[in-house]
């Protein structure tokens, strides 16, 4: 079974929440980065304090671009049901894990953050973005679902709360480009870009060498990843 990935309007709430959050809440310095770009694409955010006029600044966007947000769904959805299928079984074969959803929700949104919903398997995806980072952003947030269930599979007695902070979530976003770089998924969308926000260069190239290691012993994800939270956790 393989899911298919639906295209849809952004959540308002969903939209308001996340982006509350990252005005008014203190964040770890990995998602710094993320905040000064909200900042950048609306810079009238810094001016906004109250959730009520959060919200009513979201609605404005949404109105605003309504035809532009319908067009990219009508255009992402196309795109994508191009490859839906071959590069969900590509990720599922890269993580040795089965899929266990029917759909996979993706919110065209105007937050350019791109937050996800790993228990849900859902994610929203920022209008704006060209088809190049259109696909990257799908293709990595799909890789997050099916890669925490296969840490589930591994850790069955695992604290899934760490999945959204601290090392073991900073560690699924040094590992999501990489795994997007492995050959069967880069057959399907090419190359994706290795950096993550998360952490510093070096470290990603640390990371990488270790994935081109495993592909050249075959072995399998699980051993993989034991490694890698041996070395990070």
């Amino acid at each position: 079974m393989k899911p298919r990935v639906e295209f849809s309007f952004g959540h308002v709430t969903w939209d308001t929440y996340v982006i509350e959050s990252f005005l008014k809440e203190k964040r770890e310095k990995e998602t710094e980065e993320l905040r000064k770009y909200l900042l950048e694409v609306y810079p009238n955010l810094k001016k906004i304090k109250i959730r009520k006029d959060i919200k009513k600044f979201i609605l404005d966007e949404y109105k605003k671009n309504f035809n532009n947000i319908y067009e990219k769904i009508l255009h992402f959805q196309e795109e994508w049901d191009k490859i839906n299928d071959k590069v969900l079984k590509a990720i599922s074969d890269v993580i040795e894990t089965k899929w266990d959803r029917d759909v996979v929700d993706a919110y065209v949104s105007i937050n350019p953050i791109c937050p996800r919903d790993w228990k849900d398997y859902e994610f929203s995806i920022s209008f704006r973005k060209n088809d190049k980072r259109f696909m990257e952003t799908c293709v990595h947030e799909i890789v997050h679902f099916i890669y925490f269930k296969k840490v589930k599979e591994i850790f069955p007695n695992i604290n899934t709360k760490t999945f959204d902070y601290g090392k073991r979530w900073v560690l699924s976003e040094i590992l999501a480009p990489i795994i997007m770089n492995d050959p069967r998924i880069v057959k399907i969308i090419g190359e994706s870009d290795l950096r993550s926000y998360a952490c510093d260069e070096k470290t990603t190239k640390k990371f990488w060498k270790l994935y081109q290691e495993r592909l050249k012993k075959k072995e399998s994800f699980e051993k993989f990843y034991k490694k890698c939270e041996k070395i990070f956790i």
